[in-house]
């Protein structure tokens, strides 16, 4: 799945690409994202990383060829819809990967938030880490 994500996000770059700068700008953006080391890293792994940059890569994509099509052309809407639906998977697979607006390391060391009155009970041995 993860491999998935990553094509689609390829694909989404190409016709992005392909459509505002024309077919040789999007196979070169394409294949610059692909030649990224750690986007191809991260396709190989089972991570949801990879879903959320391709649904928010389509997401972006719709929008932006929503907003370059005529406004009087049917295709408009099909392409604002896309964006819509693409950021809002994009925010559902965020939501799903258990990750937060805030990440990264706690400031309260091995402190759960079960841990209102002070214990000690995510520290190994039940000690507080020295600092």
């Amino acid at each position: 799945m993860p491999l998935g994500g990553a094509v689609l996000a390829a694909a989404a770059t190409a016709l992005l690409g392909a459509r505002l700068l024309g077919p040789w700008a999007g196979l070169g953006a394409a294949g610059a994202l692909l030649s990224s080391a750690l986007f191809v890293v991260f396709g190989r792994y089972v991570r949801p990383e990879t879903l959320f940059v391709a649904a928010i890569q389509w997401g972006l994509a719709g929008l932006l060829l929503g907003l370059a099509v005529p406004a009087e052309s049917g295709r408009r809407r099909v392409w604002l819809l896309v964006g819509c639906a693409g950021l809002a998977l994009a925010s559902l697979a965020r939501i799903r990967s258990g990750s937060s607006a805030r990440s990264g390391p706690s400031p309260w060391p091995c402190r759960s938030a079960a841990d209102e009155g002070g214990g000690r009970r995510g520290c190994p041995g039940g000690a507080w880490p020295s600092s």
